[in-house]
């Protein structure tokens, strides 16, 4: 029984650090994809196994980078990039 708790930690600890790194690099939505799932399954194991707070933990924290580097990409993208490859409709 043990042995099946550790398991359980350990998923939700590599789903956060996949999360994390994905959410820093070009895979925004995988990274996104990844935390919520770490979130999940870290939430049903975070009371006993530190492992899985852990991967909680980065979770929420990949979950949050993925949200916001998505929203400053959206930002750039209609507040500079609109504007110029559409001029006639600001006339």
């Amino acid at each position: 029984m043990e042995e099946n708790r550790k398991d359980n930690g350990t998923t939700p600890l590599i789903l956060g650090i996949m999360s994390v790194i994905f959410s820093l690099t070009f895979s925004r939505l995988i990274g996104l994809i990844l935390g919520i799932i770490a979130i999940v399954k870290g939430s049903k194991a975070k009371d006993y196994d530190n492992d899985a707070k852990a991967g909680w933990i980065l979770g929420i924290i990949g979950v949050a980078l993925s949200g916001v580097l998505v929203f400053i990409i959206l930002m750039f993208f209609i507040l500079f990039l609109i504007p110029f490859t559409m001029p006639m409709l600001w006339i």
